[in-house]
């Protein structure tokens, strides 16, 4: 069964050799134009992935980058009453 989805099938079209160049023609330059389209869309996913992906990492940075807070007067704990 996979055999036969797999096995290129060749059709024949008898009697019309130039409408048949002409039909293969437009197809693969319909098809060209719908590829690139879609490289194009894909390349536009991409690009906005990258720029949401710096942009929650810089987001991530600044929750957990913490600002140095001045240091507070250490005071040392006696444990022996005078």
């Amino acid at each position: 069964m996979i055999a036969l989805m797999l096995s290129p099938i060749a059709v024949t079209c008898g009697g019309q050799p130039k409408k048949l160049k002409k039909f293969r023609k437009r197809l693969a330059k319909e098809r060209r134009d719908d590829l690139q389209r879609m490289a194009d869309k894909i390349k536009d996913i991409a690009e906005d992935e990258k720029r949401r992906s710096k942009e929650l990492l810089r987001e991530h940075r600044e929750y957990f980058e913490t600002p140095r807070q001045k240091k507070t007067k250490e005071t040392s704990i006696d444990f022996f009453e005078k």
